[in-house]
């Protein structure tokens, strides 16, 4: 009976290392787990970007079919946008005019530094991106012959480095939300155009990420824009 106690106190012992020996080996398998998650995380994201230098576009009709969808807003915002604004002149018109939806458009200011900077960048020395804004702002005039829906543009002066085509994010996201995103190449002497291009839809869980960021960045390039009438917009460039 005289050794019960150590007996209990030895037992107790055993017990008390084993749960520590136990607490360390979980803590260095959920490190091991955490850091594994991690890595494949990185790698996913490398995978991701290496994806969309390969992939090159998307499905040139994307804009068109997203304007078919749209129900309440169409945001916009490139250099200066002709390709969705020529490509997709019927479909706008159709849906300010039958659906009374909302158009928002950002262009760069054909008059600042920025949009010189850009000619140099991509090599303009025939004063294509000049000739296309004011095309963009043509076809802009005359969708608004047509309609009597709300079109608003704004002129930017910070440097582009993306365009986007947003439907129906205008007032939050929700499952009819979508977008087009085309991040400018890095490289002097192409076209933003030719950059990385994907359609991201918020139905799908992968994308939203994506889609909050650039959500949040029209809306900030919004609110520094600078609002203009299509008729000055259209001396802007004169």
């Amino acid at each position: 009976m005289a050794d019960e106690p150590s007996l209990i106190q030895y037992g107790r012992f055993i017990v008390e290392g084993m749960l520590a020996i136990s607490t360390i080996t979980l803590g260095i398998l959920g490190y091991w787990q955490n850091s594994k998650v991690k890595s494949l995380e990185e790698d996913k994201e490398y995978l991701k970007k290496e994806i969309h230098k390969i992939s090159g576009k998307v499905d040139p009709e994307s804009d068109r079919k997203l304007l078919v969808q749209a129900a309440v807003s169409v945001q916009i915002m490139g250099i200066n946008s002709l390709g969705p604004l020529h490509h997709c002149r019927e479909e706008i018109i159709e849906f300010l005019a039958d659906r009374k939806g909302t158009l928002h458009i950002i262009l760069l200011n054909p008059r600042s530094d920025t949009f010189v900077l850009r000619q140099k960048r991509e090599e303009d020395f025939s004063q294509r991106l000049l000739s296309e804004w004011r095309a963009s702002v043509s076809i802009l005039k005359d969708i608004c012959l047509h309609t009597d829906g709300v079109v608003e543009l704004r002129l930017r002066t910070d440097t582009p480095d993306r365009s986007l085509f947003i439907v129906d994010a205008l007032d939050g996201l929700g499952d009819r939300s979508k977008m087009l995103i085309n991040y400018y190449p890095e490289e002097a002497g192409t076209r933003g155009y030719s950059g990385a291009q994907f359609l991201a839809k918020f139905v799908m869980e992968r994308d939203r990420d994506s889609m909050f960021k650039n959500v949040e960045y029209f809306a900030r390039c919004w609110e520094r824009a600078m609002p203009v009438s299509l008729d000055a917009a259209i001396e802007f460039a004169s």
